[in-house]
């Protein structure tokens, strides 16, 4: 089993905050609430002792005490925990009004494992995903979503394929395409 990576729990909440695309608010309570569950392994001391695993000792504290100053409890010190526990433990605990950010950012950071092009092959959920996360920005900038934007923007966030997956995407939840005026221009 490969060492975890350690990070202190402070700097895990900007860390998770900047890479998943989230409010700070957002990345501190995922860090409390995988803090809390103790799952996740977590290194330090507790009152002085030695350094140790403190995931459960931390996990009790956590829910026996108040801490509205970070997500570590007094008595607690040289507190590390593992960066993937945290990613895999916490990717649960991601608010609803976030989820599309998080699955964005974890695609891009997939991009890098999938090959040395760096494209992401799109599947059918993820289209779900970002045809949603583009139709509420649209319309939060009360602009008109269309296919056309939709498939560049797509392309423009390293995913490549699944064309029909976007256009079915955007027909459920835009209703049916209407066909614009046709451009004879190419014809000649």
């Amino acid at each position: 089993m490969p060492s975890p990576e350690l990070i202190e729990p402070h700097a895990a909440v900007y860390r998770l905050a900047d890479e998943w695309n989230i409010p700070h608010q957002a990345a501190e309570q995922i860090v409390k609430g995988v803090l809390h569950d103790g799952q996740c392994y977590v290194r330090g001391r507790h009152r002085g002792g030695p350094l140790r695993d403190i995931s459960r000792d931390l996990a009790t504290a956590l829910a026996s005490s108040y801490c509205p100053h970070g997500p570590v409890p007094w008595g607690f010190t040289d507190v590390q925990m593992d960066w993937n526990g945290l990613l895999k433990h916490g990717r649960v605990l991601v608010p609803t009004a976030y989820e599309s950010d998080v699955a964005t950012a974890e695609a891009r950071a997939a991009d890098v494992q999938v090959g040395s092009n760096g494209k992401h092959p799109l599947n059918e959920k993820m289209a779900d995903k970002i045809t949603a996360n583009y139709i509420k920005r649209k319309e939060a900038a009360r602009e008109p979503p269309t296919l056309q934007d939709l498939e560049r923007t797509a392309q423009e966030d390293g995913f490549v394929g699944g064309r029909q997956y976007l256009r079915n995407a955007f027909r459920r939840m835009r209703g049916p395409l209407k066909r614009g005026p046709r451009d004879n221009s190419r014809r000649n």
